[in-house]
């Protein structure tokens, strides 16, 4: 099972777009998480309880809080192609919880911890069922 088969869609927004804005966005399409860029440099990647968590910490109108004045945990990126337990591996080694999927260097979408777990045990249950049938 390769990432791509787990990823989930992910959207790219602005250092300068309010926090108010990407909750709103989130919740209207249905995301899990957004990548904010600043200056056309990823600076990092979000998900919508981190978002909430950081309005609290901030204990301002999330309004006048801009994406880049935000903290963002660390991120790796991951091929595409790359099967499931490598990527499983690469984030347990880089003690991140995401991975942003790129193909032909564009970002194609994004797997967190939950998504590959999922896949490793739908792969290791088609392993145990091939080998005892």
């Amino acid at each position: 099972m390769r990432v791509r088969e787990y990823m989930h869609k992910v959207e790219t927004v602005s250092g300068e777009k309010s926090v108010a804005e990407i909750a709103r966005m989130i919740k209207e399409r249905m995301l899990t998480s957004v990548i904010v860029e600043d200056r056309d440099e990823m600076k990092g990647v979000i998900t919508g309880p981190e978002l909430l968590h950081q309005i609290i910490e901030h204990g301002k109108d999330p309004s006048k809080i801009r994406a880049n004045e935000l903290t963002f945990k660390s991120f790796s990126q991951v091929d595409s192609h790359t099967m499931v337990e490598r990527a499983r591996k690469q984030m347990e080694q880089l003690g991140v919880d995401s991975l942003i999927v790129m193909e032909n260097n564009e970002i194609v979408g994004c797997v967190n911890h939950d998504n590959l777990m999922e896949g490793y045990k739908y792969s290791m249950g088609r392993k145990l069922y091939a080998k005892w049938h």
